[in-house]
């Protein structure tokens, strides 16, 4: 069971880095045409998307990634506090 939510907490840190990362780089893009395609690694978000919709996606990708980033965190001080209440 333990091995189970360590890899699940590696998984959302990773995946909320990538969210973040991605967020920042879609915020920080020069476009020069009407619009751009947004992909997450192989997966296809939206082929079609305009310039002035760019920062919504970016702020989007950046607050999912902030959640995930809270999960493994959470994770941790809930362990932590559970630890200290069995050994006292």
């Amino acid at each position: 069971m333990k091995l189970i939510l360590r890899c699940l907490n590696v998984f959302f840190l990773l995946a909320g880095f990538g969210f973040v990362l991605k967020g920042i780089r879609l915020y920080t893009l020069d476009i020069d045409g009407t619009g751009v395609g947004i992909h997450l690694g192989p997966i296809e978000i939206n082929d079609g998307v305009s310039k002035e919709e760019v920062p919504f996606y970016a702020v989007r990708f950046v607050w999912v990634g902030i959640l995930l980033l809270v999960i493994p965190l959470i994770s941790l001080i809930v362990r932590k506090v559970n630890h200290k209440k069995i050994t006292l």
